[in-house]
């Protein structure tokens, strides 16, 4: 496990500091990166820097965004076909909405869900963190770092699987929850392939039937 820290104190990122860590991530042995950045546009240094980290196998999950009742897609870089984006599911199995005009990202692009509201969090205070102590969040920045650690489980128990696989794998362990349309490839806007179950992901990384 590598944690590395691109953001300052006040939520800000580094061009620089974002490009070297997936870097040193890649060349250091990472197998997956949690890349937790959510932006409107694309950013042409960090988007080589996905690249590179792909095309070395490494998998990428970045979150949907809690833009969605603005946008019709997720945002980048979770819109790229090399990473997987993340959405957020709500208490009840639905797109999670926090309040006004705060909602979980949807749209073509859309792949994955997990739980990300009242999520409880921790954290330090001062320049090696945020907050003190523990406090309770709902965001796709959550969501998206459950679903990593789903991918470390699936690797934990079978570290032979490629990126390819565990993306697979990922999709098949999907519930179709929130009683949306799925079409018949199991994929909606809202959820993606729905609400991933972390058992079923761990089973079928160790070739057990659900």
């Amino acid at each position: 496990l590598m944690v590395l820290r691109a953001f300052s104190e006040n939520y800000f990122y580094s061009t620089i500091a974002v490009v070297e860590s997936i870097i040193h991530a890649v060349n250091n042995g990472a197998r997956i990166i949690n890349l937790g950045l959510i932006l409107e546009n694309e950013n042409t240094d960090i988007a080589d820097a996905i690249s590179y980290a792909s095309d070395n196998g490494v998998i990428i999950f970045s979150p949907a965004g809690d833009n969605g009742f603005y946008s019709e897609d997720v945002e980048w870089p979770a819109s790229r076909a090399d990473v997987i984006a993340v959405g957020g599911t709500d208490l009840d199995d639905r797109r999670a909405k926090w309040g006004y005009r705060i909602e979980s990202n949807q749209g073509p692009n859309t792949e994955i869900s997990l739980p990300a509201e009242n999520i409880e969090v921790r954290d330090i205070y001062g320049p090696n963190g945020n907050n003190p102590g523990s406090w309770v969040t709902s965001t796709t920045i959550a969501s998206c770092a459950m679903a990593t650690g789903v991918a470390a489980l699936m690797l934990s128990a079978n570290p032979c699987l490629n990126a390819d696989e565990i993306r697979e794998i990922l999709i098949q362990s999907c519930e179709k929850v929130g009683g949306y349309s799925y079409n018949s490839a199991g994929w909606c806007p809202e959820l993606g392939y729905g609400r991933l179950n972390a058992y079923t992901a761990v089973r079928l990384a160790l070739g057990l039937n659900e």
